[in-house]
């Protein structure tokens, strides 16, 4: 890893309670800073704990999709008449908003408080991962469980835990992240 990157790295890993960069591995240090990436230094070296060769990272689906351009925007939002989990598109006038249901190819109206934007990710179950959800990970054995926020300063999705928090990705590919719940569904599980 060159010098800046393998500083950085380490001084990253540091920062968090539950990490120590001596203790971690090149694929570990890099993963959690950068994610799986063609330049990481244990892919170059074979000593990758993911992929065998960088041929196969290059060559496996998780590195198409990562760099595909296509987004699955959608959301979901609790119904306001039975309190049902609707998936799909929304529509929001700023008096109400709504969601397409493709099961009934309609428009239904949901409460706004419960709207979440889908992250593009899923848990260890292969559960998608909505904004508001309640994940569960596991650090050096000791649990965490957090909130699924949008970080607007970072541009991108964290698993906030009281004011700390985590990268999602990190969470759920190095954590074994699994939903638990939400905040709406399960208020009791918050940290």
């Amino acid at each position: 890893m060159d010098n800046h990157r393998e500083m950085f790295a380490n001084s990253l890993a540091d920062l968090d309670s539950g990490l120590n960069s001596a203790t971690m591995t090149d694929c570990e240090r890099f993963g959690i800073t950068w994610g799986c990436r063609e330049d990481c230094p244990a892919l170059g070296k074979g000593e990758c704990e993911h992929w065998k060769t960088p041929e196969e990272y290059l060559d496996s689906k998780e590195y198409r999709e990562r760099i595909r351009m296509d987004r699955k925007i959608k959301f979901r939002g609790k119904r306001g008449d039975n309190g049902e989990w609707v998936y799909g598109n929304l529509l929001s006038n700023g008096e109400f908003q709504s969601i397409w249901d493709s099961k009934t190819a309609d428009w239904r109206r949901v409460i706004p408080e419960t709207v979440g934007q889908f992250t593009e990710f899923a848990d260890i179950n292969l559960k998608e991962v909505y904004h508001k959800d309640i994940i569960r990970g596991v650090y050096h054995g000791y649990p965490k469980t957090g909130i699924v926020e949008w970080d607007k300063r970072l541009g991108k999705w964290i698993v906030d835990y009281n004011g700390n928090h985590d990268d999602l990705w990190t969470v759920l590919r190095f954590c074994q992240g699994e939903i638990v719940g939400s905040i709406h569904d399960n208020p009791e599980l918050q940290s």
